[in-house]
């Protein structure tokens, strides 16, 4: 067994190899981040109102953009809870009365710069939700079709989905169809589509812009531990060790 030796493809020692591994490299400091790992092929994509191609996309929508009433999860189980709208109440004839919130600022209200592990955020020229951006989200929704998850949810409720409105106290009417008894939980739910501004691109692979919690960062510069990684993959791609193989094979003396 002494006379076997280790080697890679091309006669490098294990044990120098290992010098050699990215994955030796200490790790970045995470400790003031949320992260959220998915695998490398399947990027996530925020089109809401549009089925995402991961279930991520799905769960990073509802972080990142807004309905009228938005899900939520705690402790007493999973509700609906006021999003850019509150539920004012349903008449005898099932019109819903909505009444929305114009104080809600869209992301791009804010400016964040990233560099040196730190980011900076700044007020840029407000841009506030207004009824437009809600009668553009439906139109949306209603070009999308079946595409949509939204749209078999807004085709049940209402036979000519839309609204009418806002009077002079900012409250909006949606006719629901008069075939059933409506309550809160399945009014707030037909309502709960993500809203995007007005002038968007009808069928984006990404929308960046929300009124939620939270926002997309840019990419940071000038970070100190993304430059020392990438020096060391440099260095590593530079160096005379063969990568085409990462078996490890046995060979005689």
């Amino acid at each position: 067994m002494k006379n076997k030796r280790s080697h890679y493809p091309g006669g490098g020692r294990r044990r120098c190899h290992r010098r050699r591994r990215i994955s030796d490299l200490p790790p970045p400091d995470l400790s003031k981040s949320i992260v959220i790992p998915f695998i490398a092929h399947q990027k996530t994509r925020h089109r809401p109102a549009s089925a995402g191609p991961t279930p991520l996309s799905d769960k990073l929508d509802e972080v990142q953009f807004d309905g009228l009433f938005d899900l939520s999860a705690n402790p007493s189980g999973i509700v609906y809870q006021d999003g850019l709208g509150e539920l004012a109440g349903v008449d005898q004839d099932n019109v819903v009365t909505v009444h929305l919130k114009a104080n809600k600022r869209w992301s791009d209200s804010y400016q964040i710069t990233a560099k040196d592990d730190q980011y900076t955020v700044s007020r840029s020229r407000d841009h506030f939700f207004s009824p437009a951006d809600l009668q553009f989200t439906i139109r949306r929704i209603l070009t999308l079709g079946s595409l949509s998850p939204d749209y078999i949810l807004l085709i049940q409720a209402m036979e000519s989905p839309g609204f009418e409105g806002p009077d002079d106290k900012g409250n909006i009417r949606f006719r629901f169809r008069q075939n059933r008894i409506w309550k809160d939980a399945d009014i707030k739910e037909s309502l709960s589509f993500k809203i995007i501004p007005e002038g968007s691109a009808m069928n984006a692979l990404n929308y960046t812009i929300g009124t939620a919690a939270y926002m997309p960062l840019p990419r940071k510069t000038g970070c100190r531990t993304t430059a020392a990684r990438r020096t060391a993959e440099r260095r590593f791609r530079a160096s005379s060790w063969p990568r085409s193989s990462i078996t490890a094979r046995i060979r005689r003396n």
